[in-house]
């Protein structure tokens, strides 16, 4: 961590103060300090909000830099720490922006994946209906694909290299809606009613926010791929038939829209899509001015914050068993009537 590097602490992260020891815990891991340490992280915990830098931390609460770095480090090992002056600092290679867009991917990741409808689902505390309701709106967002990857497409001002990537991701990921269409149809519900659901008001806005990306260029719109994947390498096939048998356990009724969730991870690793574009692109440069690490970072950064709505107006809505399930548009004549 650097001078003027602006720490902020993960919005899921929560903490727990002792006579003598603190703890930072995030969904699958935690930071405890004892001593002197314990005492420096307490008073300083709510400085870490991203805007003070390292340096103004460290001034204001009257100790080293050198020591701040070293009780920071072990946050930031444990991704509950992001420096969000990333786009800003200088870069030796390519590659050590790389590194550092990984950390960056990584903190926001797993911040979407502490989500609330996430704890419930890996615990099987979901109603049947969330899962169903989730199914639903991630079919909205994969079937609009077929439009913000044309959009991409066709916005790419990047070389015919660049853009060879994109079409081919394009020609890739076309129709997988109806892989998710199909499983929610062997769950029991109406393909019709699927189809005619409005989307959440969340799920529209994360729709738009990709549509837009495609459309400012293709390092934001790459950028967002590099969210999708936060970790370095993708699970493994073996550990997603884990993931989704164990979910099928948990909800029987919703067994088919898991095997669609494998069907098109199997998908994804027989076209290796572990590498992402953005990375490509980068990679064939000789540096990435700041201009370019800004709107990456600023893509990311926005996309994430859509991820974070639309898994959390999928918990609130679709738990309410008053909640119509499917949605549905009011006609003229509701409409009239209000």
């Amino acid at each position: 961590m650097r001078a003027d590097s602006k720490p902020l602490l993960a919005p899921h992260a929560h903490t727990k103060a002792g006579p003598d020891h603190f703890s930072v815990k995030g969904v699958e891991v935690s930071v405890d300090y004892v001593g002197n340490g314990a005492r420096h992280v307490e008073r300083m915990i709510s400085s870490l909000d991203g805007r003070r830098s390292a340096a103004e931390i460290a001034s204001h609460h009257g100790i080293g830099l050198e020591e701040l770095r070293a009780l920071l480090a072990h946050l930031h090992d444990e991704g509950l720490l992001l420096d969000t002056a990333i786009a800003a600092h200088e870069y030796d290679s390519v590659a050590s922006f790389l590194e550092a867009l990984r950390l960056e991917r990584r903190f926001w990741g797993r911040h979407i994946f502490a989500q609330k409808f996430w704890m419930d689902l890996r615990s099987g505390a979901a109603p049947l209906s969330t899962v169903l309701g989730w199914g639903v709106e991630f079919y909205h967002y994969v079937a609009h694909a077929d439009e913000y990857m044309a959009a991409g497409v066709a916005y790419c001002s990047d070389t015919w290299v660049t853009r060879q990537w994109v079409a081919q991701q394009f020609v890739e990921e076309a129709g997988h809606g109806e892989i998710f269409l199909e499983g929610l149809v062997g769950c029991g519900l109406s393909r019709s009613r699927i189809r005619e659901a409005p989307p959440l008001p969340a799920t529209r806005a994360l729709m738009n926010a990709l549509t837009e990306s495609a459309i400012e260029g293709p390092l934001e719109y790459t950028a967002c791929f590099a969210l999708t994947q936060p970790e370095s390498s993708a699970p493994s096939l073996a550990e997603q038939e884990r993931f989704y048998g164990e979910l099928s356990r948990y909800y029987p009724g919703a067994a088919s829209l898991f095997r669609a969730f494998l069907r098109h991870a199997r998908i994804d690793s027989e076209l290796h899509h572990e590498r992402t574009i953005l990375e490509k692109i980068l990679e064939a440069r000789d540096e990435v001015d700041r201009s370019s690490r800004e709107a990456i970072i600023r893509s990311i950064r926005r996309l994430a914050e859509y991820f974070v709505m639309f898994f959390e107006q999928i918990s609130d809505y679709y738990a309410n068993p008053h909640h119509q399930f499917p949605r549905r548009a009011p006609t003229m004549m509701e409409l009239l009537r209000t």
